[in-house]
C-alpha cells in the first residue's frame, strides 16, 4: 500500500501543479487583454491581432513624433472591407505639415487643402477603432506608395483651408496594404 499512496501523491501533485500551470497562463492572457486591449497595449483596440510597431514597420509607415493620444486597430486578415491597419492619434499643424510633405504632399497644398484633389467631409468615422477620431471637418490625403508599396489614406481635420492648430489624425491602411 506505501508504493501506491506514493504514486499516487505523485500523480495528484503533478496534476495540481498543472492545473495550477494552466490557470496562471489563462489568468495572465485575461488580465493582459483586459478592456479589449490586446497584448496588455492600452493603445491597441479590440479584435487587434498585430503589434502596432509591426504594422507599421511591415508597410514603411511612421508617425510623427508628436503622435499623441495614439489607439489602434491592426489586423492580418480584417473582415471584407475593413482595413487592415487603423491609427488614431493627436498631432499638430506643424508636426503634421512635415509629416505629409515627407510622405509626397506638395508643401504649397497645406494652406488649400480643402481645394483640390482631397476628399473633404464632414467628421471622419473609424469603425473598429477606439479612442478620440476627431470633431471637426476633415480632409482625406492619399499617401504612399511607401517603400513597401502600400498605399494608405491620412485624414486630418480642417479649421479654414488648413490642418488645425492640434489635430485628429486617422490613418487608414486599406484591406489590400
Amino acid at each position: 500500500m506505501g508504493k501506491l499512496a506514493r504514486w499516487a501523491g505523485a500523480v495528484v501533485t503533478t496534476a495540481l501543479v498543472a492545473a495550477l500551470a494552466v490557470a496562471g497562463v489563462t489568468g495572465f492572457r485575461w488580465l493582459s487583454e483586459a478592456n479589449g486591449h490586446p497584448f496588455g497595449d492600452e493603445r491597441a483596440c479590440a479584435g487587434t491581432d498585430v503589434p502596432l510597431e509591426r504594422a507599421l514597420e511591415a508597410r514603411g509607415i511612421t508617425l510623427p513624433p508628436d503622435a499623441a493620444d495614439v489607439h489602434y486597430t491592426a489586423r492580418a486578415r480584417p473582415p471584407d472591407g475593413e482595413p487592415k491597419l487603423i491609427v488614431a492619434f493627436r498631432s499638430t499643424r506643424q508636426a503634421m505639415g512635415t509629416h505629409l510633405t515627407a510622405n509626397g504632399l506638395d508643401a504649397g497644398r497645406l494652406t488649400r487643402l480643402d481645394d483640390g484633389p482631397f476628399m473633404v467631409g464632414d467628421v471622419f468615422e473609424a469603425p473598429g477603432t477606439c479612442g478620440n477620431t476627431g470633431r471637426a471637418p476633415a480632409v482625406a490625403i492619399p499617401q504612399g506608395p511607401t517603400s513597401t508599396g502600400v498605399a494608405y489614406t491620412v485624414s486630418v481635420e480642417l479649421d479654414g483651408h488648413a490642418i488645425r492648430n492640434t489635430t485628429a489624425v486617422l490613418l487608414t491602411v486599406p484591406s489590400t496594404g
